[in-house]
């Protein structure tokens, strides 16, 4: 696989969304091609075909998740599976309030703010400054009948990884169930075996495995039922109504088989590609912060600032496509939330930017990064 064109600026914002891996593209395109009848009219030949294509897809996406085939539902997303999951959950248990860390992905935390119009009750967990779980507010807050505890296992914004095994524990001997969001976990640490994490529900995106965008899956414990989120013709078992997209599923289920079965290189070139990036800057620029740092991280993801430092620098970063947090929310002027959940201050919150990498980033591209980040700041002064 080749990384994105020189003549662009170097990519450094694999956490928002990774390129189509060309033999998933290959796959795509022969799917559409030669599969593409409806799985779910299974009379006829054209529909056999793509049926067969849609489990096997399903059973190269449990496997993500060290997970039975029957326990994973695709969907357009991680964002509409988690809004699937929560809204489920607290539609059948609405006397009970549901706990999300404060450093959530928008997919849950906007997703709250709903449920929570509709009279549910809904607590925002606080975290460490480290980006670490408080287990002693967990503690008191599942005081409170309980029905779900949501907790991405790593960050979106900060890398920071969660003890999901024991909070899981915690939540679970209150009769809690468990969301996480694996999006960015599964990238960076490969698969997560979620009985052994004791979660109940997961999601996870095809477009940040070298997948195509648009689709993404739900896991759910077997046993655990869920009211459905779309109602129509009963797919996926009838949990998930409406045809499904089987270019992008079977493109995310090689996506999966390709990450699992390179997982070993990929990750070891992702750890080189993040100790270079982090070391060197913060010897080239002592005043750099790496938000977390303290915390147990996943590589390749890295949330850096220079405390103090002038308002508009990040404008000044040329050549290099980077976030200044959360692509889903760097349309709005706002400082990181989850930066502000750790205690930092809105001024150096609003001056953070999120370096993203991948095992396609080359060394070359990570000393581009850093010479850019360098030029930023001698600029502003």
């Amino acid at each position: 696989m080749t990384t994105p064109s020189s003549a662009l600026p170097i990519y450094a914002d694999y956490a928002a969304t990774t390129p189509c891996d060309p033999r998933v593209l290959a796959h795509m395109m022969t799917v559409m091609q030669e599969h593409w009848g409806n799985p779910s009219s299974t009379h006829y030949l054209h529909g056999r075909r793509a049926q067969r294509q849609l489990e096997l897809a399903r059973a190269q996406v449990a496997a993500l998740f060290k997970a039975r085939e029957d326990e994973i539902a695709f969907t357009s997303g991680a964002t509409e599976a988690c809004n699937w999951a929560l809204k489920a959950v607290a539609s059948s248990r609405p006397d009970q309030q549901i706990l999300a860390l404060a450093s959530e992905h928008p997919a849950i935390t906007a997703c709250l703010e709903v449920i929570a119009q509709a009279g549910i009750p809904v607590q925002s967990l606080p975290i460490l400054p480290c980006g670490r779980y408080d287990r002693a507010a967990l503690k008191a807050a599942l005081a409170q009948p309980t029905s779900l505890v949501a907790a991405m296992l790593v960050n979106h914004q900060t890398g920071v990884m969660q003890d999901l095994a024991a909070m899981s524990e915690l939540a679970h001997a209150q009769g809690a169930l468990v969301l996480s969001d694996l999006t960015q976990a599964i990238p960076r640490l490969g698969p997560c075996a979620v009985a052994d994490l004791g979660i109940d529900l997961a999601v996870c995106s095809g477009h940040k495995l070298y997948g195509p965008p648009g689709c993404g899956a739900l896991y759910r414990r077997r046993g655990l039922h869920l009211q459905p989120l779309i109602h129509g013709g009963g797919q996926e078992s009838g949990m998930r109504s409406g045809t499904e997209n089987m270019p992008a599923i079977a493109g995310f289920g090689l996506a999966a088989e390709l990450h699992l079965s390179e997982s070993h290189q990929r990750l070891t070139v992702l750890q080189k590609r993040s100790v270079l990036l982090e070391g060197t800057l913060q010897q080239q620029l002592p005043a750099a912060v790496i938000y977390g740092q303290a915390a147990q991280r996943a590589p390749g993801i890295t949330m850096c600032g220079l405390v103090g430092e002038k308002s508009g620098w990040l404008q000044r970063i040329h050549q290099v496509a980077l976030s200044p947090g959360s692509s889903c929310a760097s349309r709005q002027a706002k400082p990181s939330s989850v930066l502000i959940a750790m205690g930092v201050s809105e001024s150096d919150a609003a001056n953070a930017l999120r370096v993203s990498l991948s095992h396609l980033t080359t060394e070359d591209e990570v000393q581009g990064i850093i010479h850019a980040i360098r030029q930023a700041h001698a600029i502003t002064y």
